[in-house]
């Protein structure tokens, strides 16, 4: 009997350590080819001319912004979204991510835009 509990009580704590980081890993992957395809999609939506407002509607938060508040210039990557389970393993890669940056004038207007694969 008490052989049996701890064979099973073992086979629980190997199944945990086992699933729970493969779990994690597939959220994390859940969620880096979301962000991918929502840069695709906003790549597709963002026009000249559009408001800075809008382009956030769109594309999100950006991930970094430069060039100071006359004419800032939004970057977004899906590289910054590779998750901390991947990086720990060495999971991520470099190149072969989305990316869209986009520069606003004085008026907060779309000024040029690109997105695509690092």
């Amino acid at each position: 009997m008490i052989k049996t509990t701890l064979k099973r009580s073992l086979f629980i704590v190997v199944s945990v350590l086992i699933i729970v980081p493969i779990l994690e890993l597939t959220r994390e992957c859940v969620a880096y080819v979301s962000i991918s395809r929502r840069l695709e999609a906003s790549n597709q939506r963002i026009a000249l001319g559009m408001r800075r407002d809008r382009v956030v509607e769109i594309a999100g938060n950006p991930d970094s912004v430069s060039g100071g508040d006359d004419c800032p210039i939004y970057y977004w990557s899906a590289t910054d979204h590779q998750g901390p389970l991947w990086r720990l393993l060495g999971l991520t890669q470099v190149k072969g991510h989305r990316e869209l940056t986009v520069s606003f004038d004085q008026s907060g207007c779309v000024t040029q835009f690109q997105g695509g694969v690092n």
